[in-house]
């Protein structure tokens, strides 16, 4: 059993990003800021430090689109069950898609991943998300945050400053501090179906969250990383 290959979308520079594995050795070779090291670091963030993300970990040009999200939840007054859906932010957040070779006889050491009754024993795959925890809670607690900056921002105090700064100004800042980054995300694994998502790097269908969630790493037990303090920041 080996890592045949992963695939790292939207991890700092990294937006869409395949990486196969040598049978012995991979050796990462590119300019500086190439994303060699972004590459090494999503390897050992999704698999090793889980609490080391920060907004940082997030492809800079995808805040626009996440913080338009935040200003869908400040701009509706009902709670609207479609600003909920998780599906909206597929294709934003930092992922790691890992392939596994099996052989027949280790087939039950991936019993919890293995995606269906006909499984052809070949690959065998896993997506790790950094994606909100609980999405109910993350927009309540922005919202009645924002709502208040907004109501500051109405008095005439606030008129009378040169433009003072409120916190959050965004969704994106409001995730920036406090810890709320790690409060609000986590990363949640999905079994992977070969045999239905395209290996195309280009095709956007791949962003579709899989049907089978998990409850818990099931990665733990197989993988093991050693020697990484060289990629901590």
């Amino acid at each position: 059993m080996k890592i045949a290959h992963i695939h790292i979308r939207n991890f700092r520079k990294l937006r869409n990003c395949r990486i196969d594995f040598d049978e012995k050795q991979t050796i990462f070779v590119g300019a500086n800021n190439s994303g060699k090291t972004s590459a090494m670091s999503a390897i050992v963030w999704f698999l090793k430090y889980k609490d080391r993300f920060t907004t940082r970990e997030f492809t800079l040009t995808n805040w626009k689109e996440i913080n338009k999200i935040g200003d869908s939840w400040i701009e509706k007054e009902n709670d609207d069950e479609t600003l909920l859906d998780l599906s909206q932010w597929d294709s934003l957040v930092p992922s790691l898609d890992l392939w596994i070779t099996v052989s027949e006889d280790e087939a039950y050491r991936v019993y919890k991943i293995i995606p269906s009754l006909d499984w052809k024993q070949d690959l065998v795959g896993v997506r790790l998300r950094f994606e909100p925890k609980d999405i109910k809670a993350l927009y309540s607690d922005y919202k009645t945050e924002a709502l208040k900056a907004k109501q500051l921002m109405s008095c005439e105090e606030y008129k009378s400053t040169d433009n003072l700064k409120l916190y959050p100004e965004h969704l994106w800042d409001f995730l920036s501090q406090k810890g709320n980054l790690n409060k609000y995300f986590a990363i949640k694994y999905y079994v992977l179906d070969s045999e239905k998502i395209s290996d195309s790097e280009t095709d956007t269908t791949i962003q579709r969250t899989p049907s089978i969630a998990l409850d818990a790493d099931p990665l733990s037990e197989l993988i093991k990383i050693d020697s990484i303090e060289a990629y901590r920041d």
